[in-house]
């Protein structure tokens, strides 16, 4: 596609995430970089996750704009879309497209693809898929020095940029939801708060886990509460009487369900690349059960049947059962090592039929629970905003209204349904045979988990001399570049910056210190003169210093991550953040 002038974009879904709709020919000047994605992709949602280190490494040269292209019905409703941007707090415009419009003019093809475009408005080059990332960071760095000779380049702000909203209710997003009939209590994956909660009778919360990343999967085995901590791709255990932490498997791509099988072991959904692991904890190892990475719909042995996108399991009286997401499809693992469909075609077909086997559609389902006899199965039909019961060979769809995007569900020991209803951020008690529903009250103090506590204001800058700060939340997330006071210099003269790591009352300096890392660049590159731009701290706080480079406006960007120990459980806590500092070069 090179030396091909970009195609206009347009969608008659409207835009998020900005103030004003947004053009190429607008965006003359800037590097662009497009991101064709779909909600329902997990793979489009492990890309935003890179692009966030793009945004940060060059905020003023770069426009990342994500360009919604649907797959399933559900997601051509603009507020689905809206719902979606909110839940990934996604950081930049996106333009919703149900009609596939720019998806189109630019010839893509699969979900995600990236498309570059320079400053001059003409295409560089597409990529699809993850991992994209750094041979992105080397074009962008390539264009821009390009494009500055030419003053092509344009730095200014953008100024359009509207930050993403987070729910207001105690839950965020709940993804899945556990029940222990031992404990009398149900863990919660409140995944848009990066926390995992448990409560007891009438919604009582008894335990707050924090400092995860989007986790979903949640299980109890005995004393154990196993999570799939998904958005840092692995599988802890947490001790429920002493809090303890240990990671059972890393590496696995968006894990995002996990039960415990017949034989003690846990067997664990990876969404991202098609596949269900077994971990076998006496032994400590951890292999693939079944499929191969690629995506599809083939039924066969373990080692050769394809998945899309597993997203949730439930324990049969003999076997496993699964959903497939992407193929819309529930499906078995037995006894005799075969993958086999219950409801099911493909992975583009889909619908809402009740029916026998041959009729039965669904639309990206991602919950499952079966009852103790074996006799039914329920489904979270997530994209249809029901639930299915599955008994007998037939699927019916229970008479249940105002569910949005319900995204996991547990069988309590009546029979009866605790549901996480992820699109209203609340979890529901649903009685199947009279087909009533209970919202479970859930009002999570601020102590136990400290989520909503403010983040503590930028202090003042002094002259010559400035302090900036990072303040370590509980989200595993890194959080977008945020603006600090600005700064005004002479050219040539040499800034001391303070850096200070707010531990907290949970968080400690791991022994061995070198604790934190500090980056400093600018934008343009000149603002800055000789030195050293990076430093590593053995503290939580201390002072760098950088030289002032030539007259001019712009911003230095300041990045800070911060490797640092949990107190209780001893695990190492990763924090990161940019922030942007304007600055004023003026001559000496």
């Amino acid at each position: 596609m090179a030396n091909v002038r970009a195609p206009e974009i347009g969608g008659s879904g409207g835009w998020t995430g900005t103030t004003e709709p947004l053009s190429m020919a607008a965006l003359r000047g800037k590097i662009v970089l497009l991101h064709f994605f779909t909600s329902s992709c997990i793979n489009c949602v492990r890309v935003f996750d890179e692009l966030r280190d793009l945004e940060r490494q060059f905020p003023l040269e770069l426009v990342v704009i994500g360009i919604h292209s649907p797959k399933f019905t559900a997601e051509a409703d603009h507020n689905f879309v809206v719902d979606s941007v909110m839940r990934m707090q996604v950081a930049h415009p996106v333009l919703d497209d149900p009609e596939l419009q720019t998806w189109n003019a630019y010839g893509v093809r699969a979900w995600p693809t990236l498309v570059l475009v320079d400053p001059n408005g003409y295409v560089v080059g597409s990529v699809t898929g993850e991992g994209a990332a750094p041979v992105l960071v080397e074009h962008v760095q390539n264009m821009i020095q390009e494009h500055a000779a030419t003053g092509a380049l344009d730095r200014r702000p953008l100024g359009l940029l509207v930050p993403p909203r987070r729910p207001t209710s105690s839950l965020s997003f709940p993804g899945k939801v556990a029940v222990s009939i031992e404990r009398s209590e149900i863990a919660i994956a409140d995944t848009g708060h990066d926390r995992v909660i448990v409560v007891g009778p009438g919604g009582v919360v008894t335990q707050v886990f924090d400092r995860l990343a989007a986790p979903q999967g949640v299980r109890f085995d005995g004393r154990w509460l196993v999570v799939c901590d998904t958005g840092a791709d692995r599988v802890i255990r947490i001790d429920l009487e002493s809090g303890v932490r240990s990671i059972l498997a890393d590496n696995i791509a968006s894990p995002w369900d996990v039960i415990v099988d017949a034989d003690s072991s846990y067997v664990v959904a990876e969404a991202a690349r098609h596949r269900l692991w077994k971990i076998d904890v006496a032994t400590g190892t951890v292999s693939v059960l079944a499929g191969t990475g690629e995506e599809n719909l083939v039924d066969g042995p373990l080692d050769r049947a394809l998945l899309a996108q597993p997203s949730a399991l439930a324990l049969l009286p003999s076997g496993i059962a699964f959903l497939d997401a992407e193929s819309s499809a529930l499906r078995t693992v037995g006894t005799d090592g075969r993958v086999r469909t219950l409801i099911g075609e493909g992975l583009f077909t889909w619908g809402h039929d009740d029916g026998d086997r041959a009729k039965a559609t669904m639309q990206h389902p991602t919950g499952l629970a079966c009852t103790t006899d074996g006799e039914a199965m329920f489904i979270a039909d997530t994209y249809n905003n029901c639930l299915r019961r599955f008994s007998a060979g037939v699927v019916e769809t229970l008479p249940i209204e105002g569910l949005r995007h319900p995204g996991g569900l547990d069988a309590l020991p009546d029979g009866n349904l605790v549901v996480a209803d992820t699109g209203n951020h609340r979890v529901l008690l649903v009685d199947v045979g009279s087909s009533t529903v209970v919202e479970l009250p859930i009002e999570v103090p601020v102590a136990a988990g400290g989520v909503d506590a403010p983040s503590a204001a930028e202090p003042a800058a002094v002259p010559q001399s400035h302090q900036i700060f990072e303040t370590v939340g509980t989200s595993a997330r890194d959080t977008p570049a945020r603006v600090a006071a600005a700064i005004s210099a002479n050219a040539g003269a040499l800034l001391a910056i303070d850096i200070g790591v707010d531990l907290g009352t949970d968080l400690r300096i791991p022994e061995g210190g070198a604790a934190t890392r500090v980056e400093i660049s600018a934008s343009p590159v000149t603002l800055l003169g000789p030195g050293p731009r990076a430093w590593t701290l053995s503290a939580a706080r201390g002072r760098v210093q950088v030289r002032v480079g030539g007259v001019g406006e712009g911003h230095l960007i300041v990045e800070v991550t911060a490797g640092l120990e949990d107190r209780a459980t001893s695990m190492l806590v990763k924090r990161r953040e940019s922030m942007l500092v304007p600055i004023t070069v003026r001559p000496a």
